[in-house]
């Protein structure tokens, strides 16, 4: 008998799609718990003796506190920065400092009037849900969604209680409806004023496809997201922010207080990782972000917007930044979903499954290399993520 005529009950079944989405939640919500129970245990805001629940969070409910009491300008000093840290829990060291841009204290502000952990919850509940609706809005299937917001990925934006979720929201929707649904698109383009760093590439994008409608929304809306911050909290609070920026920019070149190169995503800080200077790491950073938005405007000119020039986009634009940390990562799980659902329905390219599954455990064990300098897990990760997702892109 001929392996084509064996009986199907001898043969391997092959595990479905419902079984993974499964095995996702399963993941997910084993995680959750454990997290949850470890907060109740302890019963504070603080974990262990230097650990704090949601991590930087800790940064996002002190600065919703300093504008709270209107003291948002005084959120840029290191010293008065960390009084307000003591405020809600007394740390021997935080490693933290405020050097976001002034349109993101009209979006934390509504944190000061909940209790910290609760704001947590609902921090990260909401941009999750944001998230997932970004995801929803591209077309996507449900169990391709779900594979999106419960990835390993989404995990690692919980544990460090970050923005990402939402950042990577506006990143996916800017990206992908840039065609079909220009004034949404264009609104969210505009609304990562909050974190510029990642929108870089999409005026590069939108001129390459003719997306001009979107291009103009988007900067009408940037404009208006700036004026309002300005209105709100004077024209001193842009040079306290450009001056936190300059100040970050030292530390990441010098002595790293707030900003170890361990856990980072990008070219610039990997290659200082290695022992490159600082100089030369940054100018090679350069020449691969021109690289990167060459490549983004050849495939959005080439392909115009559909979702695997879409995926392409948010694939690079973690690359582009020369400040990301492994929670941004979470914007690769939009173009991971897109790879997979162009590969089931199609067929499987050489290496994909792998890589994506290599992927996968790293990223489900961000605890062991998170802090581990020299070994770039997190760039591998975006570099991979792009390179599959450019390969699809350039291909058709």
């Amino acid at each position: 008998m001929t392996a084509a005529a064996l009986p199907s009950q001898d043969r391997p079944a092959p595990v479905s799609g419902a079984f993974l989405v499964r095995a996702t939640m399963l993941a997910f919500a084993l995680w959750l718990a454990s997290a949850f129970a470890a907060f109740v245990l302890e019963g504070d805001v603080a974990i262990g003796e230097r650990g704090v629940l949601g991590g930087d969070f800790l940064a996002f409910y002190a600065a919703s506190l300093g504008v709270q009491a209107g003291d948002a300008l005084a959120m840029y000093d290191i010293p008065a920065f960390e009084a307000q840290l003591r405020t809600i829990v007394d740390l021997p060291v935080y490693g933290l400092w405020w050097q976001y841009p002034p349109p993101v204290f009209t979006l934390i502000t509504p944190l000061a009037y909940l209790p910290y952990p609760v704001a947590f919850i609902l921090w990260i509940g909401g941009t999750l849900a944001l998230f997932a609706g970004a995801l929803r809005t591209t077309g996507l299937p449900t169990r391709f969604v779900l594979f999106g917001a419960c990835s390993p990925l989404a995990l690692i934006v919980i544990n460090q209680g970050q923005i990402a979720f939402l950042t990577a929201a506006l990143l996916v929707v800017a990206a992908s409806c840039a065609k079909s649904r220009p004034v949404l698109a264009g609104i969210c383009a505009g609304l990562l004023v909050i974190k510029p760093q990642l929108g870089v590439l999409l005026p590069v994008a939108y001129a390459a496809a003719g997306c001009w409608r979107a291009f103009g929304v988007a900067t009408l809306t940037a404009m208006a997201a700036v004026l309002l911050s300005t209105l709100m909290f004077s024209f001193d609070v842009w040079a306290q922010f450009f001056d936190a920026v300059a100040r970050l920019n030292a530390d990441i070149s010098g002595p790293r207080t707030v900003a170890p190169l361990a856990g980072m995503a990008t070219p610039m800080a990997t290659l200082m990782s290695w022992g490159a200077p600082a100089a030369l790491a940054r100018g090679l950073h350069i020449l691969i972000a021109v690289g990167l938005a060459g490549f983004v405007g050849w495939v959005w000119r080439r392909r115009g917007v559909d979702d695997l020039a879409a995926a392409a986009l948010c694939a690079a634009s973690v690359l582009v930044t020369p400040y990301a940390y492994a929670y941004e990562l979470i914007a690769l799980a939009f173009p991971c979903v897109v790879l997979a659902r162009h590969a089931l329905a199609e067929r499987w390219l050489v290496g994909e499954r792998e890589a994506l599954a290599v992927g996968w455990l790293a990223a489900m064990t961000y605890g062991f290399w998170a802090h581990a300098e020299g070994w770039p897990v997190a760039f591998a990760i975006a570099v991979a993520g792009f390179a599959l997702i450019a390969r699809r892109a350039a291909a058709r």
